[in-house]
């Protein structure tokens, strides 16, 4: 199974390769509204906290931990004049490209024991022209104690 930073790394990718994604940040001091419009419409991904399980007694190289942690991930969209589309269904659709991203990517997939939308907010607000709604996407994996 994968290593937690793996798994980071792995979401990053998967929801950046989705085709209405255009960027993807893990950096909490990023900010949107600077954002240009070649990072519309992007994503923040940010780690949770674990629970963490052993699985058995501490092994050498076999995983012998659980871990369930949440990722809270904000969408962003803006609103571009020359756009028939409402920001309501923008932000609605990046959800849908975000949740099919995580969930159907084969390399995720391959890391997590299981991966599934916990929270969807379609609708967190929108100011100067950018628009915003968040969820929680919580991951089940297991590893070895030596290298977490």
């Amino acid at each position: 199974m994968g290593k937690r930073d793996e798994v980071y790394t792995a979401m990053q990718g998967a929801i950046l390769a989705s085709t209405g994604v255009s960027y993807v940040t893990i950096d909490v001091n990023d900010d949107p509204w600077a954002w240009k419009g070649t990072k519309f419409p992007g994503v923040k991904l940010y780690d949770g906290e674990d629970q963490i399980t052993r699985l058995s007694y501490l092994q050498a190289t076999e995983d012998d931990m659980e871990s369930e942690i949440p990722f809270d991930f904000i969408g962003y969209v803006r609103k571009l004049t020359s756009s028939t589309e409402s920001i309501e269904i923008a932000r609605n659709n990046l959800m849908v490209d975000i949740e099919k991203a995580l969930v159907g990517d084969t390399t995720v997939a391959s890391l997590v024991k299981d991966i599934y939308v916990q929270e969807r907010g379609t609708d967190k607000g929108y100011n100067e022209g950018v628009g915003w709604s968040s969820g929680v996407v919580r991951v089940l994996y297991h590893y070895n104690h030596l290298s977490p």
